[in-house]
């Protein structure tokens, strides 16, 4: 990471008149003279100017506050405190981790905004940055929005936001992410996720091919019923019932006996 200049003043040149108060009747300004030939009023214009240039310094944070805090934390006290990675180590471990992450943060942003909750080293516990970005990059976009896709929330928990990426990229390839975003509104990819039925709904489109529309979520949750009443089959019914294409809409007993009716003609 690139060090940030720190930029110069020239006190002499930008010298603040602070004495202009205590001047007497004369009109002459009162100053006291150091050893080193540096007035009282000089001293104090400098000390104005760096207030003024710079602000309050920022609270340096060690190590462990750091990796304690959370990522939105790390991310502001970079900025406040530019020199602060001079302090770590940055040949391994954690110091150089922290380094790998801003890193990783100026790169993509939207992974601020999906990650800004969650706790630093658990972060680099999941394997952010390192083998986990992908999935950790697929689920900050979703929650920043930035393209077509299952519009999520932000979490605090690493890993369901590393699930939550997997299962975009199946889910995604499989059915595409305009008709995700439209069919997991109302908590459709939440009950995907938590059931673990996210395989089982992948295979189910590809063998039945449903027509799938409904805004509400009510193609997950029909699914869910579905899958649960065949015993984990929800496709059993391809070639028994040609006259039906989402069998994810009718109950399995339903489908028997139009089954059996269509064996009966």
């Amino acid at each position: 990471m690139a060090e940030l200049d720190t930029p110069s003043i020239d006190h002499a040149a930008n010298r603040v008149d602070l004495g202009a108060h205590d001047r007497g009747a004369g009109g002459g300004a009162k100053e006291t003279s150091s050893a080193a030939g540096v007035t009282s009023r000089d001293a104090a214009g400098s000390a104005a100017i760096d207030r003024i240039s710079h602000g309050p310094a920022a609270e340096y944070r060690t190590l462990p506050q750091l990796l304690d805090g959370t990522v939105d934390q790390l991310h502001a006290f970079s900025g406040d405190q530019a020199d602060w990675p001079t302090r770590l180590p940055t040949d391994a471990g954690h110091g150089r981790s922290l380094w790998l992450l801003l890193e990783l943060l100026q790169r993509e942003p939207s992974l601020l905004a999906g990650c800004g909750k969650m706790k630093v080293s658990a972060l680099l516990a999941a394997g952010v940055p390192g083998a986990h970005v992908l999935p950790m990059l697929r689920y900050a976009k979703a929650v920043t929005r930035a393209y077509d896709t299952v519009e999520l929330e932000q979490t605090p928990d690493p890993m369901r936001a590393i699930w939550s990426g997997l299962a975009l990229q199946k889910l995604e390839t499989a059915i595409g992410g305009g008709i995700l975003k439209l069919i997991c509104r109302g908590g459709g990819f939440d009950q995907l996720l938590d059931s673990k039925l996210v395989d089982a709904f992948i295979d189910y489109v590809r063998v039945v091919k449903p027509l799938l529309t409904a805004e509400n979520g009510a193609e997950i949750s029909s699914f869910a019923l579905l899958h649960e009443e065949t015993g984990h089959k929800p496709s059993k019914f391809v070639g028994r019932v040609k006259h039906v294409r989402n069998h994810h809409h009718f109950t399995a007993v339903a489908l028997e006996k139009l089954a059996q009716n269509e064996t009966d003609t």
